[in-house]
């Protein structure tokens, strides 16, 4: 017969074992993990002797809950994020004066060439960067003052002397523990941000942005969650660029080895650019029904297809500036903290069985956020989630929420939606099957034509 006050005793002790084990597997210097487990396992077989199948069994759940929740952040002092307040600043006016995001870290002189479209003329920096490809960054409209400025500012020791600061101060940040970008996303990025997509209305969403959200609220992740795919909606793309853009062709002047991903179904158009040899893809999303998801439209602007993501209109709505900690810092279009944290729970819901790993960042994402924003902006979680109710398709979006908060590990997330939310707003956060089948059903039988059109330069 079992000792229930003793046994309570010795889970006491083996949570406590649990726990340093798991902090000293996750260590990333750590040079062999067998010999923390194989202590582990003799420690718990001296101790209870027969009953280690049972101890081991329930470690084992422990472990899994301690992954869970041992995501580490790290609050920076007020200095740093000064520093970083300061670098965000000189990356918006660089952005706002049509600066290239490197700072034009030319090899030789950098020069500018005009291009007549439309009747209207606009500028564009060209140079060699330090590996020998030549680019052109376009820098804006001839009828722009701050066009004229920065044309004037191109080769001058006051434009060397803004990059060199910018790329101390960044070196500064990732020095107090920010998350730089890697090499090839960095590249990616740079090579995306120089035909203007960035300041015509494209958002950057999933974990990039999830780093940048952090950083904008002064933490960051002791551990990075790493990422090999940078996810771009391109549903409320504004032409602020001169011409519409081929997305396949910069991408494949950046890396030749980067080509499009055929669809599942032969029939619609590749939304993916991926780079033969390496874990790295870049995916294009644009708005549209829960029913069409995961079905690409062409998206005139760029010349690609975009994949449909639902309840973008939501995620989308209050989007803000943030910084990207690449070498010179550069600007970028993210979501709002509070929607972000909501629609990552969702897309863990919406996501199959086969991307179990997909959906458990995406629920640590979530609570890490809402920890954050607990603390120092609980009136964002709650207009985030009061927001929900004017979307294009509420029911959904709630039914997918609460199926995500019932996960064990989401139960705090789910404590706050029934302490904060009223009765008659809880009437929507449930959609009956019936109803929904039915809604599914009507979908599948009236499909709609789904373009995205680029507006037209005048």
């Amino acid at each position: 017969m079992l000792n229930w006050p003793d046994l309570a005793a010795k889970l006491r002790w083996l949570n406590g074992r649990v726990l340093g084990s798991w902090v000293y597997l996750a260590k990333p210097n750590a040079r062999s993990r067998w010999p923390a487990i194989k202590d582990f396992r003799a420690n718990a077989h001296n101790l209870f002797g027969r009953q280690t199948r049972f101890i081991l069994t329930i470690a084992k759940l422990s472990i899994k809950r301690v992954e869970f929740i041992m995501t580490e952040i790290k609050y920076h002092p007020l200095v740093i994020q000064t520093i970083y307040a300061e670098l965000q600043q000189m990356c918006l006016h660089a952005e706002s004066c049509g600066e290239d995001p490197s700072g034009y870290d030319a090899v030789g002189d950098v020069s500018v060439v005009s291009k007549t479209i439309a009747n209207k003329v606009y500028w564009y920096a060209q140079y060699i960067d330090s590996s020998g490809k030549r680019q052109q960054s376009y820098i804006g409209p001839d009828s722009n003052t701050d066009t004229q400025a920065t044309i004037a500012r191109l080769g001058s020791p006051e434009l060397q002397e803004s990059r060199d600061h910018r790329r101390s101060m960044a070196k500064m940040l990732r020095q107090a523990g920010y998350t730089r970008m890697d090499a090839t996303m960095e590249g990616a990025m740079l090579a995306l941000s120089r035909t203007g997509l960035f300041r015509s209305g494209v958002t950057l969403i999933g974990t990039p942005a999830y780093q940048a959200i952090l950083h904008q609220m002064g933490v960051s992740e002791r551990v990075a969650i790493q990422t090999n795919d940078v996810d771009l909606s391109v549903d409320r793309l504004k032409l602020g660029i001169p011409e519409n853009i081929n997305i396949e062709k910069v991408l494949r002047a950046w890396n030749d080895k980067i080509s499009p991903v055929p669809a599942m179904n032969l029939k619609y158009g590749e939304a993916t650019m991926k780079i033969r040899g390496k874990d790295f893809h870049i995916d294009f999303l644009t708005a549209g029904s829960y029913a069409f998801t995961g079905r690409p439209v062409r998206v005139s602007a760029i010349q690609f297809h975009a994949e449909i993501l639902p309840f973008l209109d939501y995620l989308l709505e209050e989007p803000q500036k943030a910084l990207l900690m690449t070498r010179y810092g550069m600007i970028a279009q993210v979501p709002e903290a509070g929607r972000f944290m909501w629609h990552k729970c969702v897309t863990a819901a919406c996501r199959p069985s086969v991307w179990e790993a997909k959906r458990k960042k995406d629920l640590i994402q979530a609570r890490t956020l809402f920890n954050i924003l607990k603390e120092r902006d609980p009136d964002a979680i709650r207009d985030a989630y009061a927001a929900i109710k004017d979307i294009q398709e509420p029911k959904v979006f709630m039914k997918k929420l609460q199926s995500a908060l019932r996960l064990p590990e989401m139960v705090e997330m789910q404590q706050w939606v029934s302490m904060h939310t009223t009765h008659s707003h809880d009437q929507t956060d449930t959609l009956p099957n019936e109803e929904y089948e039915h809604e599914q059903q009507e979908n599948r039988r009236q499909p709609k034509i789904i373009t995205s059109e680029s507006p037209t330069i005048k």
